[in-house]
C-alpha cells in the first residue's frame, strides 16, 4: 500500500514537473487585469486569444468552429451528467479531450488558460470575461488543472 501511494505521488509529480519548471522567471512578467463585457467584449477577447496562437479552450459554437479551423486542440474538465455525456461524445470531431468531475460539482464560470493568462468567463448571468495576466497565477491554475485532470474520470 505504501509503495502504491509513493508510485502515485511520483506519477503526479512527473505530470506537473513541466509546469513547475515554467515558474522560472515568472515573477517579473507584466501583470494586470482586463475586463471584457457583453457581445463586443467577447469578440474582442476571442480575437486576442486566437491572435496569440495559443492552443487551449473555447466556449460557444462559433468559437468551436474557429478553433477547429485553426487546428487548436483543447482539454476540459466537466461535471458528469447525461447532458455532458452528449457534449463529450463530440470530442474527437471537435479536437477536444474531456474528463469528468463528480456530478455534484458546480462550475458557473469557465476558466481558459493560455500563455501567462487566465480568463474567467461567465455567460449565464454576468456575460463577462475577466482576464488576469500573471505568470504566477497562470502556473498555479495550470498546476491545479493538471492535478484534477490526473484524478478525473475518463470518458470510457
Amino acid at each position: 500500500m505504501f509503495l502504491r501511494k509513493l508510485e502515485e505521488r511520483q506519477r503526479t509529480f512527473e505530470a506537473i514537473l513541466p509546469l513547475l519548471s515554467s515558474l522560472h522567471g515568472t515573477a517579473h512578467e507584466k501583470t494586470g487585469v482586463t475586463m471584457y463585457e457583453g457581445t463586443d467584449g467577447f469578440k474582442q477577447f476571442w480575437r486576442r486569444l486566437y491572435e496569440s496562437g495559443v492552443k487551449e479552450r473555447y466556449l460557444m459554437q462559433r468559437i468551436i468552429a474557429e478553433r477547429i479551423k485553426r487546428g487548436i486542440r483543447s482539454r476540459q474538465l466537466i461535471p458528469e451528467n447525461r447532458e455532458t455525456h452528449k457534449f463529450v461524445a463530440r470530442d474527437k470531431n471537435e479536437l477536444r479531450e474531456s474528463r469528468f468531475l463528480p456530478s455534484d460539482v458546480v462550475l458557473p464560470a469557465s476558466i481558459l488558460l493560455f500563455e501567462n493568462e487566465a480568463a474567467f468567463i461567465t455567460t449565464r448571468k454576468e456575460n463577462s470575461v475577466i482576464l488576469v495576466t500573471s505568470g504566477d497565477t497562470s502556473v498555479t491554475l495550470r498546476t491545479m488543472f493538471e492535478l484534477l485532470w490526473l484524478h478525473a474520470k475518463t470518458n470510457v
